[in-house]
């Protein structure tokens, strides 16, 4: 026992051995990868696996980052997102140029990227110094960019949205099952984010009004601080958001199976 507790890693990686075999033994073509073609007509990879390489890729790449912030500093970063959404405008803000809808692309794709990084290692960066150079608590200081970080976002591109129509953009990157890619996942996104800001809206209302209803009723002091609204509020949304994956992936049939 002392041995394992000593290798936590042991823990994780037998479980992972474990599912493996199970996996083999109730569905050997869980295994089986094969050639399809896709909504747009690419020859891609289709299988269980590469389903879960697909969806499990962008979790990785955000866990590790997330480890590695909270080795460092001893906290959490809760301007993941932001920081994402300011990546992602700085990109289609380099590929668009000054025309929000541009026939062609305005720069190389790998330009593009290049620049997004060094944006956001800039924002890491002040994250950083806020944290290491002033003593600031980690949640605290990302605090800043959690808040401004969309803002951000919306006005690289003037608070407007991008349209690449360029279809050497649509090989770089995924597609949400079941949307076809172009103008639908585009609207199908922002039909997402007006939903997601509405809710957060009303859930937002309700934990407001809670502390008034316990105190004007039963005379009790409830008060929520702002570090337990965002807590709250992440908490929901995230969850929300995992159902809904569950869901497309659940319905979409074509990736699937093969």
């Amino acid at each position: 026992m002392d041995m394992l507790s000593g290798k936590q890693i042991l823990i994780p990686i037998a479980a992972l051995l474990l599912l493996a075999v199970f996996n083999l033994i109730a569905d050997p073509s869980f295994y089986k990868i094969t050639l399809d073609v896709n909504s747009s007509g690419n020859h891609v990879l289709s299988g269980y696996l590469i389903t879960i390489l697909d969806y499990g890729s962008e979790l990785a790449i955000l866990a590790i980052g997330m480890t590695l912030v909270t080795a460092a500093s001893g906290g959490q970063d809760i301007s993941v997102g932001a920081g994402i959404a300011i990546a992602g405008s700085v990109i289609l803000r380099v590929l668009c140029g000054s025309n929000s809808r541009p026939d062609q692309l305005q720069a190389p794709i790998i330009v593009a990227f290049l620049v997004s990084c060094v944006v956001a290692m800039l924002f890491g960066a002040f994250n950083g110094i806020l944290v290491a150079g002033f003593k600031i608590q980690p949640m605290v200081a990302t605090l800043i960019l959690y808040t401004a970080g969309r803002s951000i976002a919306a006005w690289i591109n003037n608070n407007e949205l991008p349209v690449i129509s360029d279809p050497s953009f649509g090989y770089f990157g995924g597609f949400i099952p079941g949307i076809r890619p172009g103008k639908p996942t585009s609207e199908y996104l922002s039909k997402i984010l007006n939903y997601i800001i509405f809710i957060g809206a009303v859930g937002l209302t309700i934990v407001c009004i809670i502390p008034y209803f316990f105190n004007g009723i039963f005379n009790a002091s409830v008060s929520f601080g702002g570090t337990s609204l965002i807590i709250i509020v992440s908490v929901v949304l995230e969850t929300m958001k995992q159902i809904e994956s569950q869901m497309l992936v659940r319905n979409y049939k074509g990736f699937l199976n093969d």
